[in-house]
């Protein structure tokens, strides 16, 4: 009897290390699961910040030429070469026309 109940322990014992073995097998699939997962997220997430990095520095430098436009556009030497197109003439005396207040309008 006694050789039964070790056999019978000794069986308890595998089943219990085959589950044992069974669930720590299945934890590292799930776990090794999620780290793939977020090793890809992480690198994805790298090419989309390299692509935004590079978006904002074509920005910036078409900001900066769009200001040099701007700067050019308001400097004198801009304003005095549109003027003389104009062909405008200098207002010299000028004579300004006085109100009658005894004037009143009816209906």
């Amino acid at each position: 009897m006694s050789s039964n109940k070790k056999h019978c322990n000794q069986d308890k014992k595998k089943t219990s290390l085959k589950v044992l073995n069974a669930f720590i097998f299945t934890a590292l699939i799930i776990v090794g699961g999620f780290y793939l997962f977020n090793i890809n997220q992480v690198t994805v997430d790298g090419f989309v910040i390299q692509e935004l990095k590079t978006e904002v520095d074509y920005l910036a430098e078409k900001n900066r030429g769009l200001e040099e436009e701007v700067n050019a556009n308001q400097s004198y030497y801009a304003f005095s070469s549109r003027i003389d197109s104009l062909k405008m003439v200098e207002a010299n005396d000028v004579i300004y026309l006085t109100r009658n207040d005894q004037v009143l309008a009816k209906k």
